[in-house]
């Protein structure tokens, strides 16, 4: 294989990662990043199983969606609650509700697989060009590639 095909190929095949290794990064930062905390009231709920849905409206009219398995998140409409909601995202992170808090389910398990989905690829790119004496190339694919699959990811945040 020339050059060209060894730095295109790794270019090509790094995008997935890039995308997968950018959503990481936005849920971990959705996840553990700053909070605004703001006061809303449970419009709407659901069970299903052991799950609760709950819808919340604020003052301001915003509407927000949440779930969770813990039995303090069973709340009544209307029920007066304080949100804490991500500044990155806008989701909300946990509900309190009568001084008790209880957090709502992170998104750090898609952290984890989208972690293992873009170091394989990554990984599996360099082992490949290692072997074919070209990890210079590699590298430098692998940066293109990257780049090419975060900037999408990105711009829609």
């Amino acid at each position: 294989m020339g050059r060209v095909a060894t730095l295109a190929t790794a270019a090509l095949v790094t995008i997935p990662a890039g995308a997968a290794l950018c959503f990481a990064a936005f849920w971990t930062v959705q996840s553990i990043g700053p909070v605004e905390r703001t006061e809303a009231v449970t419009v709407t709920r659901s069970s299903t199983g052991d799950s609760h849905h709950l819808v919340f409206r604020t003052a301001e009219g915003e509407r927000f969606e949440a779930w969770s398995a813990d039995e303090g998140f069973d709340m009544p409409p209307g029920e007066p609650v304080r949100l804490e909601i991500s500044e990155v995202g806008h989701q909300v992170r946990a509900v309190e509700r009568l001084g008790e808090r209880v957090a709502v389910g992170s998104g750090l398990a898609l952290v984890f697989w989208a972690v293992l989905f873009g170091g394989w690829i990554q990984a599996a790119v360099l082992v490949g060009t290692a072997e074919q004496r070209r990890l210079g190339l590699g590298l430098a694919g692998s940066a293109a590639g990257l780049a090419a699959g975060a900037v999408p990811v990105f711009l829609l945040f």
